[in-house]
């Protein structure tokens, strides 16, 4: 397991034997309400924490269409999940969006190659499994 997705009755996976994970995607943005230069004296004024977003995108060739199905109902109960990796962190997120591209269209409809990305913003802090 690379990484997982939890809510209450449901877990998905991303393995690297099962839903191809390419890449992820850490962003932290840090929100600032004024910033300028005074007599050459920087003065920021921040204004709350700081916002972070995962992206997490593979591809899925040759898969059952119906791989991420799953992912979609967990996204559809617009609730926070646990995002837990591997090596014991984990994090409260909630998915912003899910984007998915499907090619290579069989004659009877079924698609053989999906690409997907999945928008997570954090809530609160990340924590370390570890101790």
């Amino acid at each position: 397991m690379l990484c997982a997705l939890s809510e209450g009755q449901d877990d998905f996976f991303f393995e690297s034997r099962g839903v191809n994970l390419a890449s992820i995607k850490d962003q932290s943005s840090f929100k600032f309400s004024a910033q300028k230069t005074i007599a050459d004296f920087d003065h920021q004024q921040a204004i709350g924490q700081y916002e972070k977003t995962i992206t997490l995108a593979g591809k899925l060739i040759q898969y059952d269409n119906q791989a991420l199905n799953l992912l979609h109902q967990i996204a559809k109960r617009k609730k926070p999940v646990i995002l837990a990796f591997d090596d014991g962190r984990a994090a409260k997120v909630l998915i912003q969006g899910i984007n998915s591209n499907k090619s290579s269209f069989l004659k009877d409809g079924k698609f053989l190659k999906q690409e997907f990305e999945v928008a997570l913003t954090m809530l609160g802090g990340e924590e370390n499994g570890k101790t």
